[in-house]
């Protein structure tokens, strides 16, 4: 995918932009819906952003250089950066916000987004009041690059309306409400937007969004196929697809591995291959030499609360494939999941595989189900592996694939059991444990190596990739995002 062109509106009348999904203050600077990974990319600030080609770009420090073989690094702040409260955003309010992301990711079952360093030690130093020093534990030449993980944005106090200040170029004209939310250029951002208003329509997951911009609106965010289809055909309305920044993974803790045991990948997940979803594999996480990240421990446990009781519920939970009840896409592939596991294997499912054993048909009560669960269980459920199967989304976090996998095989105790498979030694983290990092440097292909592993023995298979896509009116100019498909708000114009 190529970067858009800038384009040249003067953007001084309001902007109105539908998304799918809500937006809640309380999760910021971390999003969890469409909707929140395009508005905290305008309020909140990484200290570096990645462009839509993955360079590294400025975003709250203006400069940075390594030291040392890169093993110390220093950024510098953008001059008197402030808060859209008034309050510094210096390095004081960088540490304390990194310190509190610690904390933030692993209420919500986020892998800990610290890849080489631990912000609440002394590896991160305060320099002066725009200047800090990061001493890492092994050298890395792109540091820069794990600091565009969202969760790492700058956070200040509550500016006493629900939010957390933020130092970005947009700020919101109050909470959410109604499904509506404005944004406000931040004035003191040096690049900050043109346009006075931008208005946010907040529709819900599943919503049919195909009419909307017949009703006054100038852009459309969404993830349906049906909605970009309808938009696709029609004249006068510009289509852009986002980079791709969600895959799917299934995950499977039962032992006998029945969910994934003799099929193909073209069978497990569904037939697709269009504009917002392809075929995923672990083909495209291939690094180049000497880039790829060494394991982290896991994600201390979280205890996950009772599955919901269902007319159709299996007797074992060990005939469930989980999916978070807000992506209607890992709703699908759960679906499409459970009946290839509940049907017989025919020998012609596998080409050139030669005749395969027949599974007995199930009972009723044992009959694989597709389960919806809240959004932030889903990690709990996979932690403690009860359960047969899960359907997983990932969302794009940071900008090299195998930093993604290492990210992925914190996610379990049991899943770096078996991917290291005696390679090295992984205890199971106690509740409450601080996650540590494996540092040895010898091995810097082990998080592919690894992932290969739980490949093979069925325990991880990638299933698709998906992107949103934006329908908009041609008079609205400006697109531009970054690596993981966050929309630059700030950038958009009109010329009408």
């Amino acid at each position: 995918m190529t970067c858009p062109p800038a384009g040249d509106g003067d953007g001084r009348a309001p902007i109105s932009v539908a998304m799918t999904g809500d937006v809640l203050p309380s999760r910021a600077p971390l999003p969890a819906s469409e909707a929140e990974r395009h508005v905290f990319a305008g309020l909140y600030e990484t200290l570096v952003r990645l462009d839509c080609d993955g360079a590294a770009r400025p975003g709250l420090a203006r400069r940075w250089t390594a030291y040392d073989g890169g093993r110390v690094w220093r950024f510098e702040l953008r001059p008197a950066a402030r808060f859209w409260d008034g309050t510094p955003a210096d390095a004081t309010a960088v540490i304390a916000s990194w310190r509190r992301s610690v904390a933030l990711c692993r209420l919500r079952g986020e892998p800990d987004p610290f890849l080489r360093f631990d912000p609440r030690g002394d590896a991160v130093a305060i320099l002066d009041r725009d200047e800090l020093l990061i001493r890492l534990r092994t050298p890395s030449d792109n540091l820069p690059l794990d600091l565009a993980h969202p969760a790492l944005a700058v956070v200040g106090d509550s500016d006493g309306r629900g939010w957390l200040a933020g130092s970005g170029p947009c700020r919101p004209e109050g909470s959410p409400r109604g499904g509506e939310l404005t944004l406000l250029p931040a004035a003191e951002h040096p690049r900050g937007p043109s346009w006075p208003r931008l208005e946010i329509l907040l529709i819900g997951e599943g919503t049919d969004a195909r009419d909307l911009l017949d009703t006054g609106l100038h852009a459309v965010v969404d993830r349906s196929r049906r909605v970009h289809d309808y938009y696709a055909g029609r004249r006068l309305v510009d289509v852009l697809e986002l980079p791709w920044d969600r895959w799917y993974y299934l995950i499977a803790p039962e032992a006998d591995r029945r969910w994934t045991t003799g099929w193909e990948q073209r069978v497990l997940a569904r037939e697709i291959g269009d504009a917002l979803a392809a075929p995923a594999d672990f083909s495209a996480y291939e690094p180049p030499p000497g880039l790829c990240t060494t394991l982290r421990a896991a994600t201390p446990s979280l205890v996950p609360p009772p599955l919901p009781e269902t007319e159709d519920r299996p007797a074992s939970d060990e005939n469930l494939i989980l999916w978070p009840a807000d992506d209607p896409e890992a709703g699908a592939l759960a679906e499409r999941l459970a009946t290839v596991a509940a049907r017989p294997i025919r020998d012609d499912d596998i080409p050139g595989r030669g005749p395969l054993a027949r599974p007995p048909e199930p009972s009723p009560g044992d009959r694989p189900t597709a389960l919806a669960v809240d959004p932030s269980a889903l990690g709990a459920h996979v932690q403690q592996d009860p359960i047969g199967a899960a359907v997983v989304p990932w969302p794009r976090r940071f900008a090299r694939p195998c930093d993604e996998l290492a990210r992925l095989l914190s996610l379990a105790a049991w899943l770096q059991a078996i991917a290291l498979d005696g390679d090295a030694a992984t205890e199971a983290v106690p509740p409450g444990a601080r996650p540590a990092q494996f540092t040895d440097a010898a091995a810097p292909g082990s998080a592919l190596a690894a992932m290969r592993r739980l490949e093979r023995e069925r325990v991880v298979q990638p299933l698709v990739r998906t992107r949103a896509f934006v329908a908009a009116r041609p008079s609205i100019e400006g697109w531009d995002w970054n690596l993981d498909g966050s929309l630059r708000l700030e950038r958009l114009g009109r010329q009408d």
